[in-house]
This record gives C-alpha cells, sequence and structure tokens, in this order.
C-alpha cells in the first residue's frame, strides 16, 4: 500500500505541474519522463516526506476527496455518499467506509467502527484536515 501512496503523491505533484505549465503555455513531459526526472531529483537530493512511527501508534483520519455518487438499489435514484478513511501511519492499513453525509455524529461514529473493525487503540487520531472538528465559516467551505 506504501508504494500507492508515493504514487498518487506524484500524481498530485504531477498535476499541479502540468497545470501550471499550461496555463503558461507550455507543453507539460509526458507521465512516464515527469516520473524520471522527479526520482532524480529525490535522489539527488536525499528529499522524504517520511514521518518516523512505530506500528499501531497512530492513525490517519479524513475524508476522501469528493463525494462518490451511486444508484439506489430500490428507487434507482442518484445517491451521494462520502467516503471516511482511517489508515495506520506505519503500515498503511486503511478501513474505508461510505456515508450518507459528514456531519459530526457520522465523523464520530466512523470514528468508532474503525476502531472496531481495526481492533485498534492507537495513541494518536491524526485528522490530516480539522474541517470535520471545527465550525464552518459561512461560504467559505465546501461541505
Amino acid at each position: 500500500m506504501a508504494a500507492v501512496l508515493v504514487d498518487v503523491g506524484a500524481t498530485v505533484r504531477r498535476v499541479r505541474v502540468v497545470t501550471s505549465c499550461r496555463a503558461a503555455g507550455g507543453v507539460p513531459y509526458r507521465y512516464s519522463f515527469f516520473n524520471e526526472q522527479y526520482r532524480r531529483w529525490v535522489t539527488s537530493t536525499g528529499a522524504s516526506m517520511r514521518v518516523p512511527r512505530s506500528p499501531g501508534e497512530s492513525i490517519e483520519v479524513d475524508w476522501a476527496g469528493d463525494p462518490m455518487s451511486f444508484a439506489d438499489p430500490v428507487t434507482g435514484d442518484p445517491v451521494e455518499a462520502w467516503l471516511f478513511v482511517a489508515a495506520f501511519s506505519f503500515s498503511a492499513y486503511v478501513y474505508v467506509e461510505a456515508f450518507m453525509d459528514m456531519t459530526l455524529g457520522t465523523w464520530i461514529k466512523a470514528h468508532v467502527h474503525a476502531l472496531e473493525a481495526l481492533v485498534a487503540q492507537p495513541d494518536c487520531w491524526c485528522p490530516t484536515t480539522c474541517a470535520p472538528a471545527c465550525p464552518r465559516r459561512t461560504g467559505t467551505s465546501r461541505r
């Protein structure tokens, strides 16, 4: 799973580079060439985003991106759901569950379900953003 997470990070960086390149009227690198150059840069600079963690020490939690859409099996109507993700920081072992809303009650329920499923008691919960736990400012929140 760690390799997948690294690829996701590289993809996000590439999207940023491609977007800024196209906005400036340039032609972006091919995906494979970008990855090759990025690996060379990481190797030459010793860049790393690793945070030292012990097994079971912490779990990172957040809502994953935009809502997903699916057809209600009874009515056939489109329904939106948001994915809650809890991942062990050391092993990247992941728990994912879909919910119909992103309210504080659902946020708490998601944590309880994750603890039950992972049979874990981590020392630390690390929310990647504080949005679910903080009051929203009118007009600035996408949730």
